[in-house]
């Protein structure tokens, strides 16, 4: 083994790898790993541990008799080069993606539901402070189900935003997680121009068909405005 805070002698101690392939190796094939290894101890014995150190001009076996006094016996149980554990591995990447497009496009989405809500009379909360009615009462029961339209219809525009989100995304994306952007991209890059129709038609079929469900579930619609 090479010496301990010497690196210049690690070079030398793996040339052994290099000059056996180099030497005995050389132009040989072998039908089996039992006579490879039978040749190579033999030439071990005859050839490399009788021979001429070519840096140290000393026989490679007299040099290691002297070092055979200093070696120390194996350990019984062998060296733990690693640990055996199983693990499980989630795919987060699409989670990742849906948190990074809500923090970019949510503040146009709050920014809608705060003028929403400025558009309320002031005197509705304050019946419902004089009733003694919580603050998320308030919010659940009062002003959200009135303003819903509203908050519902702001959300729909970052939504569409990030519909069509190209350059947050392709820096996250994953082979195994792809959206339509990046394919839409991917498609572009290579010509494809008739898959690229496809995949822009898909996003608005999307973008529309959030907006039907909407305005059925709610009557908050885009084509009416912020506000139904």
């Amino acid at each position: 083994p090479a010496r301990v805070r010497d690196p210049n002698r690690k070079g030398t101690v793996e040339n052994a790898i290099g000059h056996t392939q180099a030497t005995a190796l050389k132009g040989r094939r072998f039908e089996s790993i039992e006579e490879q290894n039978d040749f190579l101890e033999h030439w071990e014995v005859t050839r490399a541990a009788t021979r001429i150190h070519g840096n140290e001009r000393r026989q490679v076996q007299a040099m290691f008799e002297e070092e055979k006094t200093h070696l120390q016996a194996l350990p019984i149980v062998g060296m733990q080069y690693f640990t055996e554990s199983q693990r499980t591995v989630y795919d987060d990447t699409f989670a990742l993606l849906v948190m990074v497009g809500a923090v970019k496009y949510l503040p146009f989405a709050s920014r809608a539901g705060t003028n929403a809500m400025l558009q309320l009379s002031g005197e509705i909360e304050e019946a419902g402070v004089m009733l003694g009615i919580p603050w998320w009462k308030r919010m659940v029961r009062i002003i959200f189900p009135i303003q819903k339209a509203s908050f519902l219809s702001g959300y729909m525009l970052p939504f569409i935003s990030c519909m069509r989100e190209l350059a947050l995304f392709v820096i996250l994306i994953v082979p195994a997680n792809r959206v339509l952007t990046t394919m839409l991209f991917q498609y572009n890059e290579k010509g494809w121009n008739q898959y690229a129709n496809a995949i822009n038609l898909l996003i608005v079929l999307v973008v529309l068909g959030f907006n039907w469900a909407l305005n059925k579930a709610t009557g908050a619609s885009l084509d009416k405005g912020i506000g139904g």
